[in-house]
């Protein structure tokens, strides 16, 4: 799930000289305050009233995956860099593990966009007026995010430092969905399509992505087996620059897909 929305935060009718800097708090540093209501800097996560427990098959199966992906390997990063602290345990399993567990179920606080803040060329030494964060928060599957919303408004409007004026606008919250464990027969439908296709069992992964039609067909159909797949390599770039298909991982989806309904309807 998704909670979008811009945090911000008023001072000033205008912008003030930077002398007064000694006087009255910078607009950014309040609003990185607010911020810092919301998240727990030990984990660079989101405070624990706005995370979610993790059902067991789920976590079985993200502990399955960690035996063969290491998230962090797949991403395009400048340098070696380290994953959040928190998850330097020692052991690579157990590491790769809680890499997918924030991955698929944790929230999370990103800042994606800002108004208010000059380019750093034309940039002046003033006080600016305001600073408008937009902020964009990854909710686990099963979160109520309508819920998590009202909370966040409560605690980012409430007892604003230097009583600043703080206002949360253009919010866009969207529900994420889980879908149930698989019924036996087609679990092992699957198990048997894929180490068909493959040669080996699959493993199961959550998805940021808004394709709120499943949640809809879930709603419409609690007694229904899902399977939500596609093709898709760590360097397939979706949504991006240069994004491809490989062509023979395609090929085995098809097989794979071509199997488990023939196993499903015999």
């Amino acid at each position: 799930g998704i909670i979008n929305f811009d945090l911000k935060v008023e001072a000033f009718k205008d912008n003030i000289h930077s002398a007064n800097s000694g006087v009255f708090a910078d607009t950014f540093t309040v609003a990185t305050d607010l911020i810092s209501r919301l998240e727990d800097k030990s984990t660079y996560l989101m405070k624990d009233e706005f995370q979610v427990d993790i059902p067991d098959y789920r976590v079985e199966e993200m502990k399955e995956m960690a035996k063969r992906q290491r998230r962090s390997d797949e991403l395009p990063c400048l340098k070696v860099i380290q994953s959040i602290p928190t998850l330097l345990t020692g052991d690579t399993i157990d590491q790769n593990y809680h890499q997918i567990a924030n991955y698929n179920w944790k929230s999370v606080l990103s800042v994606i966009g800002a108004n208010g803040l000059p380019d750093c060329a034309i940039s002046g030494n003033c006080l600016r007026k305001q600073t408008t964060l937009t902020i964009s928060i990854r909710t686990p599957p099963t979160a109520d995010v309508d819920k998590m919303f009202e909370r966040i408004k409560e605690l980012m409007t409430t007892d604003v430092p230097f009583n600043y004026q703080v206002s949360i606008e253009r919010p866009d919250i969207a529900a994420g969905w889980n879908a149930k464990a698989l019924s036996e027969k087609v679990d092992t439908a699957l198990n048997d399509a894929v180490k068909s296709s493959y040669g080996t069992s699959p493993v199961f992964q959550g998805c940021g992505g808004a394709i709120p039609f499943a949640g809809i067909l879930g709603e419409k159909f609690p007694k229904a087996d899902f399977l939500v797949t596609g093709s898709s390599l760590p360097d397939t770039n979706a949504h991006g620059p240069n994004e491809n298909l490989d062509l023979p991982s395609t090929r085995n989806l098809t097989t794979a897909l071509a199997f488990l309904f023939r196993n499903v309807a015999s």
